[in-house]
């Protein structure tokens, strides 16, 4: 279906006329292409205090070829309550009277306020666009100043800020009236816009800025080389105490007390006091069956703090030193009892594992197969004892285009962006 109305002129931005109450700050010319009528509409702020209630504006119609068209005709916007920093006028249409119009210019004649004084514009005045504002770039030869200049108003800053006397413009390049003491566009205050427009003072605060950065750098590069060596003095320090440890330990220590030793890890053990026990087996290394014995107390102790997936790598740990045959049932058991109670504890679904094979193969190494997992999903035990057990939920993002997908378990949401004419990135849909 093709639009409505077709634009067939555009009013140069922010017209003014000084001591003017008000500022144009845009207009346009559309022809309706259901009955050819073409329309105007104006976008008018009021820079007074005062509210205002009716505005006169004349319009001069011109041709297509820029001559005038006819006489020029006066409309009145009535029963208003327009505000400082409000506009009006942009609903309102203007009908011309010769739907061969192609450009019009704008005058407001008279404005009354809501206490029914009335400003009326001099003879001779014509509202014209405000000058073209200078940019920062043009202002400063220096790139780093316009930078400072940002950091210290608003990255929004464009242009050279300019004190018009009733009115101001931001470096934003928004149009304020003089008695606005933060720009209505940006929220940036006149002082701080106007006081910070100065090289020397943008390039000192610069300079300043630098020097402290570079004192910290220095400051964190010193303290890390200070940490870096009492972490070298400790370690130093530790590795001497230890040599002594061992060789007092090969000396001193005679069998008798590696034996005691190991009585004492058993008694732990059988106590339910894994924590010491492991501590003790861990020390003795190969001694008998200490290996053994360790191994079954770090999956007891983690088993009871409820560590279920350390819990399951001790098991595989384990059982990956030993051949098919020498894996004792109960091992085997207890594996797939922590792993259930595992994904019960952890994944709160039911759907969420299954355990349904144990393989061994000749390499020894034992694997452990998850099912109903889910779509897009998948919890598996590594068949390498150094790895962990990987879990695979959450949100997984995915860019394609301008499109985003984002699954989060069973939920895919498709995000779609495009810009629009004023080149923002907007949502476009939103699909699940």
């Amino acid at each position: 279906m093709s639009e409505r109305y077709t634009r067939l002129f555009t009013l140069p931005k922010d017209c003014y006329v000084r001591h003017a109450p008000v500022l144009v700050e845009a207009g346009a010319l559309l022809k309706d292409n259901e009955n050819g009528q073409v329309i105007g509409q104006l976008k008018i702020l009021n820079l007074q205090d005062k509210p205002i209630k009716a505005t006169t504006v004349a319009f001069l119609p011109f041709d297509t070829a820029g001559k005038v068209l006819g006489q020029e005709f006066e409309f009145q916007y009535l029963d208003l309550n327009t505000k400082i920093n409000q506009t009006f006028g942009e609903k309102t249409p203007v009908k011309f009277p010769d739907s061969t119009t192609r450009a019009f210019l704008p005058a407001v004649m008279e404005v009354i306020f809501e206490d029914n004084s009335k400003w009326k514009v001099a003879p001779n005045e014509v509202w014209d666009p405000l000058p073209k504002q200078e940019t920062l770039e043009a202002a400063f030869s220096n790139p780093i100043l316009k930078i400072q200049y940002q950091k210290e108003t608003t990255s929004n800053s464009t242009f050279c800020p300019e004190d018009l006397g009733e009115i101001w413009r931001c470096s934003c390049g928004t149009v304020n009236p003089s008695s606005n003491g933060i720009c209505r566009a940006c929220r940036v205050s006149k002082t701080n816009v106007f006081d910070n427009y100065d090289s020397e003072h943008l390039r000192s605060n610069y300079e300043k800025q630098e020097k402290e950065e570079e004192e910290h750098k220095k400051q964190e590069i010193t303290h890390k080389k200070k940490r870096n060596l009492k972490i070298a003095l400790c370690a130093g320090i530790s590795t001497i105490v230890l040599i002594i440890v061992l060789i007092t330990s090969l000396v001193i220590v005679p069998l008798i007390q590696t034996q005691q030793k190991y009585n004492t890890a058993l008694s732990y053990a059988s106590n339910g006091e894994y924590s010491q026990a492991i501590s003790i087996f861990e020390e003795l290394g190969r001694y008998k069956e200490s290996e053994t014995n360790l191994a079954n107390c770090r999956f007891a102790y983690l088993l009871e703090n409820g560590d279920y997936p350390e819990a399951i790598i001790s098991l595989i740990e384990k059982i990956s030193h030993m051949t098919p045959q020498d894996v004792e049932q109960n091992d085997i058991d207890n594996l797939v009892t922590v792993l259930s109670v595992a994904f019960e504890e952890y994944l709160k679904d039911e759907s969420c594992g299954i355990i349904y094979k144990i393989e061994y193969y000749n390499s020894g190494t034992a694997l452990v197969y998850c099912s109903n997992m889910g779509e897009g999903r998948m919890t598996m035990l590594s068949d390498s004892a150094k790895e962990s057990i990987i879990w695979m939920i959450g949100i997984t993002p995915e860019e394609k285009e301008n499109s985003y997908l984002i699954a989060d378990g069973d939920l895919i949401t498709t995000i779609k962006f495009e810009t629009n004419s004023q080149g923002q990135l907007v949502i476009s849909s939103i699909e699940s």
